[in-house]
């Protein structure tokens, strides 16, 4: 039985929730953005390599060639990037494929799944929340201030 595989769209999402998910599943992060750059630093290639070191691989093979033009999603190359995935869930950890797409019915990442099971590798969405305490109890209007 093979380890769990996870898809992943960062935007919206909490790095310290993902952070948390990988050391308590010991997973591997496994980026799939055809280009591993992002506005937001955080989500950036060098600052992930610099946040989950050998747990994080970049597989530029199964990214988006048009992400930036539209449909049709076309991956790079999907038969170099499935053969490097398999390599990576061979050593037995759980995997998380990450992109930016907030919606993965419009994401490329749903392709790579897709492809996935084709090959009787289930994988299912991975939706983290981190959010942060309210500042008073929602049932009940903050105190008036005097």
């Amino acid at each position: 039985m093979h380890p769990a595989i996870f898809t992943f769209g960062y935007t919206g999402q909490s790095i310290d929730a993902l952070h948390r998910f990988i050391n308590q599943h010991d997973a591997l992060l496994i980026d799939v953005r055809y280009n591993p750059t992002s506005r937001v630093p955080t989500w950036r290639m060098s600052t992930l390599v610099k946040r989950f070191g050998d747990r994080y691989h970049h597989l530029p093979s199964l990214g988006n060639t048009r992400y930036r033009l539209g449909p049709p999603i076309t991956l790079a190359d999907p038969d170099i990037g499935l053969r490097e995935l398999l390599t990576l869930l061979d050593r037995g950890h759980p995997l998380i494929l990450m992109c930016a797409c907030p919606d993965a019915r419009t994401c490329h990442r749903t392709v790579i799944a897709q492809m996935l099971h084709e090959r009787g590798l289930p994988t299912r969405e991975l939706a983290l929340t981190d959010p942060p305490a309210p500042l008073f109890d929602e049932t009940e209007p903050p105190a008036p201030s005097h």
